[in-house]
């Protein structure tokens, strides 16, 4: 279908307007953050302004949802809201993203899992759809997952029949563009040989059975249709525990880590011990021997000489011609002492490599090991490329890889930055992570793949507990039992799962060497400078003081 040359030159809101008026029907509810956007008359329309909470009456689902100069957060959340009164976004013909920085774009495509998405970049007036589904797995770039549907200086360059139908069970293969985050994290590794398997059913049973291509939602309708189509209770031919396990799954991340569910509960101080390391345990230990061992020394010294404290004597000794000198702010010295110490220290044990305190991560009641941590919900890991060889040093990470793999210098240019999205948290802090550029290669076959190290919990309990709002919760509820006794989730912890029940617990505690007294005589050395410091200017006024012509 062509357009028109004529209409050229369109605003921001003509341009939404054509493409609603070419592709959605007088009744179809739509819902705009912002006033900018005059919408077609007599269509049904909700607006809410930014910043403010976002309500929507219960069991409400807007056909379009159109994003104004929204942040990806506040698109999240948005997202979020909807998602919580069962008006799955899922269900929408389509979504703008209207006004929106390219940079802040290629941010959504790596974190969005959003359906069907359209953003016009008013700047460059380009109208830019994320590419098919089908296409990532050729692409080494997320700015390659991006496609140029046209401009709204010219409308001729639209294909109408890019745009879903109407019904949106009807979505063709080319027109669903639901992202792969929409599902468990797996990413396109093209040039691995056999990038690896999840362990989480759901996904595999999404992937095998083409979910992404045919079904957006699944209701108790098509849940119905997917399972007459597929045979699935039956155990036919289509899904087999021996096609599940030849299908693989390439991952998103190059990391090792953990992998795990979010904590609940905030309760940062009570397990702040679990994320010391016993060594960094022992600089701290050693270092408050040291400055109490400093004090009680300067105290005794101080009551047995008066006003001279031990580092004033020893000066004195060898500067005996200021012996005549006493001062009287011991106190004061020995708070400094004090602040110096604990500064010194908290700079030390917070930005030390030895220490791998992750800030604002919290954990729940229960844990006491890292197999805890594991099995609560936790992820642990290490994401920078400079740290490559300080995650060779732990031996938590060490011990574990070490048993299950082979690093090599292989670079298989499958850089995917990481994404992070709901219910998930990645302990780093950073929600754009950098792969390693470093390859596994599984002992066992000698093929090389990046792995996930996933707890032992990423089976059965996953899929009991399985995430709210994902697509495959009804057929996962639904068949759970069937899933067990069909020796599907037994065969998977076999062959995938079980080897990784031996989770690393605590690094043991290393016997006492020489760099283990490194801080308590880096604080030692401060705190005697800092008195010093202060025994010259307790000196100093003393000199002034006694210049000073005395009254009559």
């Amino acid at each position: 279908m062509k357009i028109s040359r004529l209409m050229v030159n369109f605003t921001l809101t003509q341009c939404i307007n054509f493409i609603l008026n070419k592709n959605t029907s007088p009744t179809d509810f739509i819902i705009v953050t912002s006033n900018s956007v005059d919408i077609l008359p007599n269509r049904p329309v909700a607006r809410f302004e930014k910043g403010k909470a976002f309500t929507i009456p219960f069991g409400l689902k807007p056909d379009v949802l159109i994003f104004d100069n929204a942040t990806v957060k506040e698109i999240q959340n948005v997202y979020y809201s909807l998602v919580n009164h069962r008006a799955h976004s899922a269900t929408a013909k389509y979504i703008f993203i209207v006004d929106i920085f390219y940079s802040t774009l290629i941010n959504f495509v790596t974190s969005n899992y959003l359906v069907n998405t359209i953003f016009i970049i008013m700047k460059t007036r380009e109208i830019i759809a994320l590419a098919p589904y089908e296409k990532y797995e050729f692409v080494h770039s997320y700015r390659k997952l991006l496609m140029k549907l046209g401009t709204c200086d010219n409308q001729s360059s639209f294909e109408h029949n890019f745009f879903p139908s109407k019904n949106y069970r009807n979505w063709t293969k080319r027109t669903i563009t639901l992202l792969y985050s929409q599902t468990q994290l797996h990413s396109r590794c093209v040039k691995c040989k056999k990038p690896g398997i999840s362990f989480e059913i759901m996904t595999l049973i999404l992937k095998h059975l083409n979910i992404l291509y045919r079904f957006l939602r699944l209701t108790s309708k098509n849940t119905n249709e997917l399972m007459d189509r597929y045979d699935f209770k039956l155990g036919a031919n289509v899904l087999t525990v021996q096609d599940l396990f030849e299908y693989t799954i390439p991952f998103d991340e190059e990391a090792l880590y953990f992998y795990v569910a979010r904590p609940l509960q905030i309760d940062r101080w009570r397990y702040i011990l679990l994320v010391f390391s016993p060594s960094a345990w022992m600089y701290f230990v050693l270092s408050l021997l040291t400055a109490v061992a400093v004090f009680i020394v300067m105290k005794y010294i101080n009551e047995r000489l008066k006003n001279i404290d031990i580092i004033q004597f020893i000066f004195i000794i060898f500067l005996g011609r200021i012996k005549r000198y006493r001062t009287r702010f011991v106190s004061l010295e020995i708070l400094v002492f004090c602040m110096v110490f604990m500064s010194v220290m908290l700079n030390y044990l917070f930005c030390s490599k030895l220490t791998y305190l992750l800030n604002g991560i919290t954990f729940e009641e229960g844990v006491e090991s890292f197999e805890d941590i594991a099995n609560q919900g936790f992820s642990i890991g290490v994401t920078q490329k400079q740290d490559i060889e300080w995650v060779k040093m732990m031996p938590e990470f060490r011990n574990y890889t070490e048993k299950n793999f082979v690093y090599c210098k292989e670079n298989l240019n499958c850089h995917f930055r990481t994404k992070r999205y709901r219910n998930f948290t990645f302990l780093w802090g950073h929600r754009m992570m950098p792969a390693f550029g470093e390859t596994l290669i599984d002992r066992n076959t000698g093929i090389p793949f990046l792995k996930i190290i996933e707890p032992p919990f990423m089976t059965v309990k996953i899929v009991s507990s399985v995430r709210k709002g994902h697509p495959l919760l009804p057929i996962l509820n639904e068949n759970l039992e069937y899933l067990i006794e069909s020796g599907l989730t037994k065969k998977i912890i076999e062959k995938y799962v079980k080897p990784q029940y031996d989770i690393p617990t605590l690094e043991p505690l290393e016997s006492l060497k020489l760099r283990h007294f490194v801080a308590p005589f880096m604080i030692l050395a401060v705190g005697l400078t800092a008195s010093f410091l202060v025994f010259l200017m307790e000196i100093r006024n003393q000199k002034y003081s006694s210049r000073r012509p005395r009254r009559a």
